[in-house]
């Protein structure tokens, strides 16, 4: 039995706290976050104990395994700090890091002091993203000639509001789309070049995001051509979809969950039930749990989510400038 203690507790935090409590394979023990309400919240609904920072809980207990899902610029931060502890494990939600400078010494400086490092990118576990993959390479549409997806939803409220901060969250461009490219990239191969046009190349430094929206073309070495869309300008409802176009057929899948009041789902009594997406976290818990006890490669390495990050960042670049960036 592996013990958890989950670092940030807003979200996404959240959601990994709910599914833990629902895996044989390990005990949530611990959540740990600056924010007094928020883990004090969780830790009263779950019968957890909060604590402020790692150094106040390693003083009362040791967790085998820290679960990261602090906001995005501060991975490095908490993880660099993390492993000077005894941990058997650390886990961090994607994006990896904030930049591909950040995820090089995470992955570093874990694989220096010996401790496994697994980086979750939930898309490779939806049902629909899962069965397109293996759709993709059992050959259902031949030979893939061009791919199109789009992830969209309001701008999103965070602590702080973090995400609307350019300079901390990348963006649609990294916060949101970070996945999709690891999931392009794990069907269609690596990516040899990005061009990318987006608002955040109009975003004034140190202003918050009212919106954001991004165009991504990505070439693959293999020919393939990707077409991804993100944006936080639809406050109708949060959606994903995507096609996948080749020689001896069409793949396609669209969701869209309005964020009307009338679309929340509640239970007889009319109170309103969370979903916590755990089709999608349960898996990617129990895939890395897995790793950890096997040494089985997971899903997603650390060098999947390092290219990831430098996709990310290439469109990035690709905005600020203007131009395509060959990787």
């Amino acid at each position: 039995m592996r013990t958890v203690a989950i670092a940030g507790v807003g979200k996404t935090g959240r959601r990994h706290a709910y599914t833990y409590t629902k895996i044989q394979e390990c005990e949530l023990i611990a959540v740990v976050d600056p924010n007094e309400k928020s883990r004090n919240e969780i830790a009263s609904m779950l019968h957890l104990k909060a604590y402020e920072d790692i150094e106040s809980m390693m003083k009362e207990i040791q967790p085998d395994i820290l679960d990261i899902c602090t906001p995005t610029h501060t991975h490095s931060q908490v993880a660099l700090h993390a492993i000077q502890h005894p941990f058997k494990a650390v886990f961090i939600e994607a994006p990896f890091a904030r930049t591909l400078s950040d995820s090089n010494k995470i992955a570093i400086a874990c694989a220096d002091a010996n401790i496994p490092l697994y980086v979750g990118h939930p898309t490779r576990y939806f049902p629909s993203y899962a069965t397109a993959y293996t759709q993709v390479k059992h050959g259902a549409v031949g030979q893939t000639a061009v791919v199109r997806t789009s992830r969209s939803g309001p701008a999103p409220h965070s602590t702080d509001d973090w995400q609307r901060n350019y300079t901390l969250s990348g963006g649609v461009t990294l916060d949101l789309l970070t996945s999709e490219f690891d999931w392009l990239r794990w069907c269609f191969g690596e990516v040899e070049s990005v061009y990318a046009k987006g608002l955040s190349a109009e975003i004034a430094e140190g202003q918050p995001m009212k919106m954001d929206y991004t165009l991504v073309t990505l070439k693959f070495k293999s020919g393939v051509l990707g077409h991804v869309e993100g944006s936080w300008a639809d406050p109708s409802g949060y959606g994903m979809s995507f096609e996948i176009a080749g020689d001896k057929g069409l793949l396609e899948y669209n969701f869209n969950l309005p964020a009307s009041p009338a679309a929340e789902i509640r239970d007889e009594s009319g109170k309103r039930v969370l979903l916590t997406d755990e089709n999608v976290y349960t898996p990617m818990i129990i895939d890395f749990l897995h790793s950890m006890d096997s040494g089985d490669p997971p899903c997603c390495t650390v060098s999947d989510a390092i290219e990831a990050i430098r996709i990310s960042e290439a469109a990035l670049e690709s905005i600020g400038t203007g131009n395509p960036i060959t990787l």
